[in-house]
């Protein structure tokens, strides 16, 4: 550490006698073959040397803790690993155990950097898109009437997602947005849905010239 008081006091001196200052300190902190001063660059040392000897003193020390809380910090982790790696030995073992005997390759290559909440099995599903077809299929079967490729569309344009801003959420359930799209399509178009009486099915539904059973 080279201080400002050092600075401001030899700031003044000669250029010669300056330079002769660092040298020194420079010899003293790195070392070197000692060689006779001046009495003016003698008179600095004098003030200079016990600082310096006690900063390097200091500097020493503090490496020495750091080297000795390194190897305790290194002693700690390799005993943490040890543990993750008996751990997810059991769970291997268990998994192997607990599976069916139908000559299926188990996979048994647990991470070790995995938490142990993070092993256990998602019961949370994961949602798929349905066909043209399925949705074509459910239409028929709850007599809904809308245009199956029309809701396919509208929805994958969105990536399957609904609500507007912070409302906006994945889509879960197709089968309940069916229901929700019926029921806004008789909310917004009262008059295009009419009840009439036939002679084989009681009630039917027109929707402009179209007859829905």
């Amino acid at each position: 550490m080279f201080r400002k008081d050092w600075y401001l006091a030899l700031k003044n001196l000669g250029d010669s006698t300056r330079l002769e200052v660092y040298d020194a300190i420079m010899r003293e902190v790195f070392g070197g073959d000692e060689i006779e001063l001046s009495s003016e660059a003698s008179v600095a040392m004098m003030f200079i040397t016990p600082l310096i000897k006690r900063d390097v003193e200091k500097y020493n020390l503090v490496c020495e803790r750091r080297k000795l809380a390194g190897s305790q910090g290194g002693i700690a982790n390799a005993s943490k690993y040890r543990q993750k790696v008996a751990n997810a030995s059991k769970y291997r073992q268990k998994v192997a155990n607990e599976a069916d005997n139908d000559n299926d390759i188990l996979d048994t290559d647990v991470s070790m950097s995995i938490k142990e909440e993070d092993t256990n099995v998602s019961k949370k599903k994961v949602f798929v898109p349905p066909t043209e077809e399925e949705v074509a299929a459910y239409i028929r079967e709850k007599n809904f009437h809308f245009d199956a490729k029309t809701f396919i569309d509208y929805y994958e344009a969105d990536d399957w997602h609904y609500g507007q801003g912070a409302k906006r959420k994945k889509v879960q359930n197709w089968k309940r947005c069916c229901l929700t799209w019926e029921e806004q399509r008789r909310k917004d178009s009262p008059d295009m849905f009419e009840q009439q009486e036939e002679f084989e099915h009681p009630k039917v539904l027109i929707i402009n010239g179209q007859v829905y059973r």
